[in-house]
């Protein structure tokens, strides 16, 4: 199992620990979620960019997940 399963490589991990950590990290990236915590903090101008990259993100992690 590897130390750094939050953001490190989850190709040692065994398929429970990794599909963990994975839902983990999608439920933090979550677009709407994260709105809901950073939304307000966020300028205006730069919103769009900041919650496409988001979606991106999380788009990743469920990929990541469906495998």
């Amino acid at each position: 199992v590897s130390t750094q399963s939050t953001w490190g490589q989850t190709d040692c991990l065994d398929d429970a620990t990794r599909r963990a950590v994975l839902r983990s990290l999608a439920l933090r990236w979550h677009p709407d979620k994260f709105m809901q915590r950073f939304g307000t903090r966020l300028e205006a101008c730069d919103r769009e960019a900041i919650l496409s990259r988001v979606t991106a993100i999380f788009q990743q992690l469920s990929t990541a997940l469906a495998a």
